[in-house]
């Protein structure tokens, strides 16, 4: 059995999934409901989504709404408490150098780095906006 919290999971962050899924796999336990005791950390954030014994993910909407449609049960939405955001809602932001000139209407054929092309508000809403930009993968 699986569970996994691949979203955002980097290594500062990894005490605070874990803590997240020591709680959550507690009251799972009360309810009845066997859990893996540990999460798992697959090399990549998509890795576990689709094995027959995964109990429990998260997914960024596009995945969701795409390659995991009618494959994978929907469960909740996490809210979290981020300044600028409005409950239910989610935000992004494009950053550049102070001294570049660039806006929105000068971005196509510009370059840019970004997280996942999994990610909606990190690549695909870039993409569907701008169109094709020369793009550099950071992980």
């Amino acid at each position: 059995m699986i569970a996994s919290l691949p979203m955002y999971d980097w290594p500062e962050v990894h005490h605070i999934h874990d803590e997240f899924w020591r709680l959550l796999c507690n009251n799972l336990s009360t309810g009845g409901i066997d859990s893996p005791q540990h999460l798992s950390r697959s090399d990549h954030e998509d890795s576990d989504w689709l094995l027959p014994e995964l109990l429990f993910s998260q997914t960024c909407g596009y995945p969701f709404s795409t390659f995991l449609n009618g494959k994978v049960q929907y469960l909740t939405t996490p809210v979290f408490d981020v300044a600028g955001c409005e409950e239910g809602y989610y935000s992004s932001a494009l950053v550049a150098h102070q001294d570049a000139d660039i806006g929105k209407k000068n971005m196509r054929g510009k370059k840019f780095t970004y997280n996942s092309t999994l990610s909606w508000s990190g690549y695909q809403t870039v993409i569907r906006e701008y169109g094709a930009l020369e793009e550099f993968l950071v992980h």
